[in-house]
This record gives structure tokens, sequence and C-alpha cells, in this order.
């Protein structure tokens, strides 16, 4: 097994998905594709990072791999967990901004 990067006791629970914004690693895990943690309870498991929403706001989240992951992150929901992080994977690019509409000049004033 891979050392431990580093370590939350008590990382909450919530929603569907892992929260990086809410841990106490969170500074490693912006630019990071994907992360292993070992999760007490669960195990040791790779998350991917969460698709982009519609609000083109960086995601902060990583998706759990199976349904049966997601039905045990649900079922503990609110609860403290200890979570260690084992492996950092990738870069996730950054986003790109959206293209912004070219500037018109006014028209020359008529004298």
């Amino acid at each position: 097994m891979n050392p431990i990067i580093a370590v939350d006791p008590a990382y909450r629970i919530r929603d569907n998905q892992f929260w990086y914004t809410d841990c106490t690693f969170n500074q490693l895990l912006g630019g990071a594709a994907s992360i292993t943690l070992n999760i007490s309870g669960l195990g040791v498991r790779v998350l991917t990072r969460a698709a982009q929403g519609m609000n083109r706001q960086p995601t902060t989240s990583f998706t759990l791999p199976s349904n049966a992951d997601r039905i045990w992150w649900r079922e503990h929901n609110n609860q403290l967990v200890r979570v260690e992080l084992v492996a950092i994977g990738g870069n996730f690019p950054p986003l790109e901004a959206p293209a912004l509409p070219p500037v018109q000049t006014p028209p020359s004033p008529i004298y």
C-alpha cells in the first residue's frame, strides 16, 4: 500500500460524493483528476473528479467508483470518518473562460 500523504481524522460525509473543500488536506487536491483515499469503514477507493456543472464554476468534489460505494456513503451521511489520502492522480484541466464577444467601437459622430 502507498504511504499516507495526508489525513483528515474527522471528515463529515455529505451528499453522495467526496467534497474535497470540506477536508483538512483540500489544498493538495485542487488540480487532481483522481485521488485514492482509504476511508474508514469503506476501504481504499479511487475517486474521480466530478463532472463540470452547468454554472461553469470549478467542481470541488470527487465521485465514488461504484453504486454500492455511493449507497454506503449515503447511509453514513453526516457521520465523521477518518480519510487518508494515499495517491493523487493526473491533472484536472483548468476551466476555459467563455469567449467574450468582440468589442464594437461606437460609430464616429457626424458633424
